[in-house]
């Protein structure tokens, strides 16, 4: 058993009340936004702000009312729905499905004719790894547009996105922990709170086809975690050799080092803050637990495929899982570093952090990280030098964040200000604004944000970059003015005043 871990990390499992608080999360930064449906639905009951994959189209929740806006014009149109809980957004066109907890509904919405239908569906709450609390279920939408897949405490229904009806209904071998969609073999893949058999964490996956049939259980040594499962599309053989040479002075590594794909379906299991929390890296395809590594999580992966990042203690090594030629960490070095683990021989290189465990997000080229920590500075990280460079500028946090898609400009929410990292040049601007900010979002085009907060906090405010300037605000629907409520006298109530 691993002791003497203090890490200052916001989790907690879905469905369990037990958070490790802390001032600052650790590991992969889960703060990022951008367009689209995210994991499990975006959380509008958390203030958060939907874009739809497109741009065209934005939905949040103003004065308790579900709306839905324009970023050109900022006109909006409230549809009557309160207090909605998740949202996802359909595969293509323009419909989104969303809850209620108000009512406990579930909707489908065309953003030009409003509501297509509704039905009553079962809210539950439970607490996510920011120790937020969130509504259930998770809302996942399936890239062929055949289903949408509620994620429930102990279930999961499969509903048609045309007319709202039950398609089918699973019942989970016990409270599901994370759920995720292969889109590619027509699958979910649910992973269980894991058990335990003596000192040992059982964690149960199970992957059932969306569309009907038998499903497959296995079993992974590890408690449980969200899971992290590899892009589809395998990377470049060129992607992979650039950051895998077959000589590298710092860790040495097998002649066998470069490989000319990824294997398919390859998805890790890795915690943060349990008794164990390997790195447990899962075949897809054939239902089989391959190997723990000596890290812990979370897990990071590149969109590419390229890389997974994960993360090691010196101090709470593992000896029982270390192969020959696996790297370590050098004697004398600092408590914590960054795995990069080579996705097909599962071989790993190390780079130093130093004794604060951080938080780091990846570019979507892979090619960058950004790594801050709870009272350090936040860093530049190369990810094929693996070398740091440190920020200029202002001291910023990663807060909640949004990454242009060329990978070179990260927008950063920061002691409630908003900031402009200039990834190649690794400097920080400050972008004065009238309001503080809160929340952030940001359209396809890179060029234009969605800022919330400050007062009054209803609105959501379209933030053009070039030119600095708040194009338009979104407002909440018009309130009808409240009743006056007169006081009539005590005689007109047959009361006989003394």
């Amino acid at each position: 058993m691993k002791t003497g871990r203090i890490r200052r990390w916001h989790w907690a499992a879905l469905g369990s009340v037990a958070v490790a608080a802390g001032c600052l999360g650790a590991g992969a930064n889960w703060n990022q936004k951008g367009p689209g449906s995210g994991a499990s639905g975006v959380p509008l009951s958390l203030g958060e702000i939907a874009v739809s994959p497109d741009g065209a189209y934005v939905v949040s929740e103003l004065d308790g009312q579900l709306v839905v806006g324009d970023p050109l014009t900022c006109e909006t149109k409230a549809l009557g729905i309160r207090s909605p809980g998740r949202l996802a957004f359909a595969a293509a066109g323009e419909r989104f499905f969303v809850t209620s907890t108000a009512s406990e509904e579930l909707f489908a919405v065309d953003r030009g004719t409003g509501i297509v239908w509704r039905r009553p569906v079962q809210v539950d709450w439970q607490v996510d790894r920011g120790g937020n609390k969130v509504p259930t279920p998770r809302l996942l939408a399936t890239p062929d547009g055949s289903a949408l897949v509620l994620v429930h405490r102990r279930s999961v229904e499969v509903v048609s996105p045309s007319d709202g009806k039950t398609l089918q209904v699973h019942a989970g071998a016990r409270e599901i922990h994370d759920a995720d969609l292969l889109p590619h073999s027509g699958e979910i893949v649910l992973t269980y709170v894991h058990q335990w058999a003596g000192d040992a964490p059982v964690t149960m996956i199970e992957v059932l086809p969306w569309q009907g049939g038998e499903s497959r259980q296995f079993e992974v040594p590890n408690c449980a975690s969200d899971l992290v499962v590899m892009p589809h599309r395998p990377a470049a053989r060129t992607r992979l050799a650039a950051l895998w040479p077959r000589e590298v002075p710092r860790t040495p590594l097998a002649s066998d080092q470069v490989a000319p794909e990824v294997p398919p379906r390859l998805a890790f299991l890795a915690p943060s803050s349990c008794r164990k929390d390997p790195v447990s890296v899962i075949d897809l395809e054939h239902g089989t637990f391959l190997r723990n590594l000596p890290g812990f999580g979370p897990v990071t992966v590149a969109q590419d495929g390229s890389t997974v990042i994960a993360f090691m203690d010196s101090s709470a090594l593992e000896e029982g899982l270390f192969r020959e030629g696996d790297a370590r960490p050098p004697e004398g070095s600092g408590r914590y570093h960054l795995m990069f683990i080579h996705p097909a021989t599962l071989r790993w290189q190390l780079v130093e952090v130093g004794a604060e465990l951080p938080r780091y997000a990846l570019t979507p080229d892979g090619t960058v990280l950004l790594v801050d920590s709870v009272n350090g500075h936040t860093r530049v990280l190369d990810v094929e030098a693996r070398a740091f460079r440190r920020l200029s500028g202002w001291i910023v946090q990663l807060g909640e964040y949004a990454l242009s898609r060329d990978s070179k400009t990260a927008w950063v929410i920061s002691d409630s200000s908003l900031y402009r990292i200039d990834i190649p040049k690794a400097q920080v601007e400050l972008w004065p604004l009238p309001q503080a900010v809160t929340t952030l979002n940001i359209l396809p085009d890179d060029r234009t944000l969605l800022l919330r907060g400050g007062e009054p906090r209803r609105d959501v405010h379209v933030f053009e970059t070039a030119s600095k300037k708040t194009r338009c605000s979104m407002k909440g629907p018009e309130l009808p003015p409240p009743p006056v409520v007169v006081q009539r006298a005590p005689e007109t109530l047959g009361q006989t005043p003394r």
